[in-house]
């Protein structure tokens, strides 16, 4: 199966990849990936635009998230022994 490379800074140093296949309802608004972390909808586009947080760019305004990356993500915060 082919992958495509997203479009932004990656904080891991590598940057995520999704399926062709993935669907618009697979895809999570940052309203929903702060509810699930946690933190103030205004946290996670700070910490795109840091490169702290990997996301898809769909567009100049459309940034957007997977459950599969937030798990990576939040997997990796605690194994570094930061909260969030």
């Amino acid at each position: 199966m082919s992958t495509r490379e997203s479009q932004h800074p990656a904080s891991s140093g590598s940057e995520p990849t999704y399926s062709p296949n993935t669907t618009a309802a697979e895809f999570l608004t940052v309203d929903e990936a702060a509810a699930i972390l946690k933190v103030p909808a205004s946290t996670v586009p700070a910490w795109v635009r840091s490169g702290r947080m990997p996301a898809y760019k769909l567009g100049p305004r459309a940034t957007r998230f997977t459950h599969e990356l937030l798990a990576e993500f939040a997997a990796a915060r605690l194994d570094r022994g930061k909260p969030f």
